[in-house]
């Protein structure tokens, strides 16, 4: 009995020694950072172990300036002089256990690295093969292939390639390393993790832009130019949609087509207006269509002097068959060409009011503003004759005729998009705005010809008048937004403007002929036609 009490009360005081030791530990290890030991997940740039600058080496110190491939080390000659590396050092290249030949460079067992000595078992090395690496540099820089595609197990240029651009280039040779070579899967995937979308705001962040510009191409729907099936000129007399026609089309209207898409801008810019609301200002414009077409008929020249091959005949004296008024100027042609142009300009103001739905998928918004549309087109038809019998054998028959309009639109409009997030950062979206607006109309016609001046001489007449109607006009949208940073976001769009009633430059032939014999220009009627501008937009918004 005395002895198992004495046994207890010697146990009691191993057991408070041991306790007292223990807390005298806790507390150093509170007061003084204990070196990361091999094999553990942690945050070495954080752990406070640096390697000093001079004097010897304490076991398991680590130097975050050392970084794989930099060809640095420790000690003289930039690594350690002799010796074996601490059994609990840290790796900067993973290596297994193994003696490594000396003079290697960029690695243990050379001139930067170990110049003799042993590998010590507890040298952190996952991710590599029990038979080592080649002592190129290690297995892949900071914790074997799992760290620096490419940091090492290379072969020959491994002293180079370690830990940059040209070992991922390169790949690497030793097993379970090529996986991270530039050019495997996993390799390029990790790549463009780097253009995943800015998704930090998350999917319940409302739709918000300080300003978006964007290039805009757009294109528009054929105007309506007049002429007897779209035919402005015949080669050879007569209509060439005749039956049993002996003339053939030289020149259609279709040939001077505005419809190709043409490069503009759209700038837009919001400013906060009260919870949820802002003022959007938006311009867009900067699109000019113009096109050209010619007909030509083979000219005989003689002496130097154009004396035959007129064979062209206009849609104004119905192909020849009707020269009302000693228009010769416009048949009997060497040359007939027609151009079109086009200029559009767009400006609105609009307040927007957003709203977000219950589960942030879904949002949406309201507008009501102003906007102002400008839509200029004209056509212009001419024609080059033989010489004027009339004057000087260099003079030569001519005729130009044009119509300019303006079309300035301006009313009020309402309409609103609606968004869908599919991912944090990505969302589409369509838009609708519906207006109804006034347009005012400007026309303005000449004609310069051989005979369109007094007693049938040389000339130019003009005419300008102008117009008032009202149009409805709709735009929609639809939308693609990709966040890359708080800041950017890239866009894109499909754009579509609709016109009910646009007047349209057109050659009216009954007011042309009305210069014949000294007349006067007559205003051609307006022609109104619906207009379709469609095309889409690249561009980027910036918010502050």
């Amino acid at each position: 009995m005395l002895r198992l009490t004495r046994n207890l009360f010697s146990g009691a005081a191993t057991w408070t020694r041991g306790l007292a030791a223990g807390l005298a530990l806790t507390a150093m290890t509170s007061a003084t950072a204990q070196p990361p030991r091999a094999m553990q997940t942690m945050d070495l740039a954080a752990s406070g172990f640096v390697m000093p600058a001079t004097g010897a080496v304490p076991a398991g110190a680590y130097a975050p300036e050392m970084m794989p491939g930099s060809g640095m080390g420790y000690g003289p000659g930039m690594g350690y002089g002799s010796g074996a590396m601490p059994a609990s050092g840290i790796g900067l290249a993973a290596y297994h256990a193994g003696t490594h030949d000396a003079g290697m460079p960029m690695g243990y067992g050379g001139h930067m690295g170990y110049s003799t000595g042993v590998m010590p078992v507890g040298f952190l090395s996952p991710g590599c093969d029990s038979a080592g690496c080649d002592g190129m540099g290690g297995c892949d820089g900071m914790g074997g292939c799992e760290g620096y595609p490419g940091g090492g197990c290379g072969g020959p240029m491994r002293a180079l390639a370690h830990g940059g651009l040209l070992g991922e280039m390169m790949g690497n040779s030793c097993g379970g390393c090529s996986e991270h070579s530039m050019f495997s899967p996993g390799a390029l995937l990790s790549r463009l993790a780097v253009l995943r979308p800015y998704s930090e705001p998350g999917r319940c962040a409302q739709r918000w832009y300080d300003i978006s510009v964007e290039a805009m191409v757009l294109g528009h729907s054929d105007q309506t130019f007049g002429g007897t099936g779209g035919v402005i000129t015949s080669l050879g007399q007569g209509d060439p949609g005749a039956l049993n026609a002996t003339s053939t089309v030289a020149l259609r209207s279709g040939a001077a087509d505005v419809g190709d898409l043409e490069p503009g801008v759209r700038v837009s810019g919001a400013l906060i207006f009260g919870p949820g609301g802002n003022v959007e200002f938006t311009y867009i414009g900067g699109q000019e269509w113009d096109s050209r077409a010619h007909a030509f008929s083979p000219a005989i020249f003689a002496g130097g002097v154009l004396t035959d091959g007129a064979d062209l005949f206009s849609f104004l004296t119905d192909f020849g068959t009707n020269n009302a008024g000693g228009f010769d100027d416009t048949d009997r042609s060497v040359e007939q060409s027609l151009r079109s142009r086009s200029v559009f300009h767009s400006g609105e103001v609009n307040y927007r009011r957003r709203v977000v739905g219950p589960y942030c998928r879904f949002q949406g918004s309201w507008l009501l503003g102003l906007r102002y549309v400008r839509f200029d087109n004209s056509l212009r038809y001419a024609a080059v004759g033989l010489q004027n019998n009339a004057a000087s054998a260099d003079d030569l028959r001519f005729f130009d005729t044009g119509n300019n309009l303006q079309n300035e639109m301006f009313g009020v409009q309402t309409g609103g998009d609606f968004w869908y997030s599919l991912v944090p950062g990505i969302s589409l979206g369509v838009g609708g705005k519906i207006g109804w607006v006034a347009n005012d109309i400007e026309q303005t016609m000449d004609v310069a010809a051989n005979s369109v001046g007094p007693n049938a001489t040389a000339g130019r007449q003009f005419d300008n008048h102008t117009a008032s109607d009202s149009t409805l006009l709709g735009e929609f949208e639809f939308k693609a937004l990709y966040r890359l940073s708080h800041s950017w976001t890239v866009r894109s769009s499909y754009f579509l403007l609709g016109v009910d009633e646009l007047a349209v430059a057109g050659i009216d032939a009954d007011g042309v002929l009305s210069t014949a014999n000294g007349g006067t220009l007559q205003a051609s009627p307006l022609t109104f036609d619906s207009m379709v501008i469609q095309g889409f937009s690249v561009g980027a918004e910036y918010t502050w």
